[in-house]
């Protein structure tokens, strides 16, 4: 099936993650999948590059990275594909969060938008998705 999106993930050497993996990249699919790919240069003898398979239900239209706080998980993945977006862990395959949009239609596009608060010094993200139904929706990420 063909693949409807993608986006690449490297950690910076400051990272500090059990994953053995240092790059991957993710793929969104029409056959409802997100694919977790290993893009390290070398593999060993029989060592496949497609490291999971998580099944969104739904073609997936786009895909979003978003840095994490947590020390066990170096980046969370955001699907976005019929009318809901859903949250993985990539280290275990779990989709730790599925939330419905409010779009009547398919959503094609998602984005981060980060807001910074200079009185308070903090930064606060929301998503926000745009869907064939020419509507634009914006999420909180907590």
């Amino acid at each position: 099936d063909a693949i409807r999106c993608t986006t690449l993930w490297q950690a910076s050497t400051k990272t500090q993650t059990k994953w053995p993996h240092k790059a991957l990249a993710f793929t969104g699919s029409s056959d409802h999948t997100v694919r977790v790919w290993s893009v390290t240069e070398h593999l060993e003898p029989g060592e496949d590059r497609c490291l999971a398979v998580l099944s969104h239900d739904a073609p997936v239209e786009a895909l979003l990275l978003m840095p994490s706080t947590n020390q066990d998980v170096p980046v969370w993945v955001v699907s976005a594909g019929g009318t809901y977006i859903k949250v993985w862990n990539p280290l275990t395959g779990v989709c730790v969060c599925k939330t419905l949009s409010r779009h009547r239609k398919t959503i094609t596009a998602i984005v981060a938008l980060p807001r910074t608060n200079e009185a308070l010094n903090t930064v606060q993200v929301r998503i926000m998705t745009g869907g064939l139904d020419a509507l634009l929706r914006i999420h909180s990420w907590n």
